[in-house]
């Protein structure tokens, strides 16, 4: 005969079994929630990351191009310059050069005036 201890004994111990087991799939359970909940947060998290980085890619981008632009603008308003500069200076030794050639008029006109008063001055003396 099945001692009626062990009896109880065996179910209790089933009972207790089934209950852990219960508790165990309960716990499994809540673990899966939490792990595919915790993997949607993280993709969210790292759609939110590459959402940024690509912020500031572009904006980096756009400061780049920026600055490319601005360095183009002053490359060409320093050839416009410089040009600018070249064709004053040409200006200038034309302008240069006119005086030049007119004060070297001037003076061979005032020096032949005074060749000419000398020699008059010279018919007067003699």
């Amino acid at each position: 005969m099945v001692c009626p201890l062990l009896v109880v004994h065996v179910f209790y111990q089933k009972n207790i079994n089934e209950s852990l087991n219960q508790r165990l799939e309960k716990l499994e359970l809540k673990l899966t929630i939490n792990d595919q909940a915790l993997k949607i947060h993280n993709f969210e998290h790292k759609e939110q990351i590459q959402k940024l980085e690509t912020k500031h890619k572009n904006e980096i981008e756009e400061i780049k191009q920026n600055l490319k632009q601005k360095d183009e603008k002053i490359i060409l308003l320093e050839a416009a310059i410089k040009n600018e500069i070249l064709q004053i200076k040409s200006e200038h030794e034309k302008e240069i050069k006119i005086l030049k050639a007119e004060n070297d008029e001037n003076l061979k006109q005032k020096n032949d005036k005074i060749n000419y008063f000398e020699e008059e001055i010279n018919k007067v003396i003699n």
